[in-house]
C-alpha cells in the first residue's frame, strides 16, 4: 500500500512496511497494521496523521476501498481529507481481462 502525506505543500510518497499477515487479512488487520506503520516508519502521531495523510493507493478490493465498511472508509475516522486512489496498473489490468473475456464488446 503507497501512502501519500502532504509536507510543506508538497505531496511525499510512503511505502509502508511490508507485512506478511499471520492473521485474516481483513478490514480491522490491516488498519491496526497502517496506522502501527505510519507511527513507527514514518514517525506520525495521531495528529499528523490527521493533517497530512492525503491520498492512499490501493488495488481496488472490496476490503480495501468498499464503500460502507472498507479499509480508506476506516482510514477517512482518523484522517478526514483522505481520498482512497485505486491503483491506473490495476484497473488497465481489469479491463484488459474483460476485453479478452467479452471480445464482442469492444
Amino acid at each position: 500500500m503507497h501512502v501519500y502525506t502532504l509536507n510543506d505543500h508538497s505531496r511525499k510518497p510512503h511505502l509502508l512496511a511490508l507485512h506478511k499477515m499471520k492473521i485474516s487479512c481483513n478490514v480491522e488487520n490491516l488498519y491496526n497494521i497502517i496506522v502501527k506503520s505510519l507511527r513507527d516508519t514514518i514517525g506520525m502521531n495521531d495528529e499528523e496523521i490527521t493533517c497530512t495523510l492525503i491520498y492512499v493507493g490501493t488495488n481496488g478490493a472490496s476490503v480495501m476501498e468498499g464503500h460502507r465498511n472498507g479499509l480508506c472508509i476506516k482510514l477517512q475516522t482518523i484522517a478526514p481529507f483522505m481520498i482512497p486512489i485505486h491503483c491506473m496498473a490495476h484497473r488497465l489490468n481489469l479491463a484488459y481481462r474483460f476485453i479478452t473475456i467479452h471480445p464482442h464488446v469492444a
